[in-house]
């Protein structure tokens, strides 16, 4: 199989006519193999959480464009999610609600530093 002919500056549309399936394939390929991962799991979990698409990015201010500019690009993994395993976000929800997304050495860290 040859790899997708993209170099890493030229990136291609990706909701225009000029998507080449094979790479979208090869994209989605690679995102479920990741997806197995409990730890890439855990990074998308959290990189979703911070650029905000869980929440408004409503501020009546400039802040709301720039608020807006991050939560889109976590649309776009939150997208790649969806269109490659859409069956992992349920697993991903259920894995931070158990606990399984909690970094016991920040948590410690913050504890720690409260009790000072």
């Amino acid at each position: 199989m040859e790899p997708p002919k993209i170099g890493i500056f030229e990136p291609y549309v990706m909701d225009g006519d000029d998507i080449n399936p094979s790479n979208r394939d090869f994209d989605l390929a690679d995102f479920r193999e990741m997806m197995k991962d409990v730890k890439f799991r855990r990074f998308l979990w959290r990189y979703l959480s911070y650029t905000g698409v869980f929440r408004s990015t409503f501020t009546g201010n400039a802040m709301g464009y720039f608020l807006e500019g991050r939560r889109n690009v976590g649309l776009m993994m939150m997208r790649d999610l969806i269109a490659a395993c859409p069956e992992m976000f349920v697993v991903m929800q259920k894995e931070a609600t158990d606990g399984i997304y909690a970094f016991k050495g920040r948590d410690e860290a913050k504890n720690a530093s409260k009790k000072r």
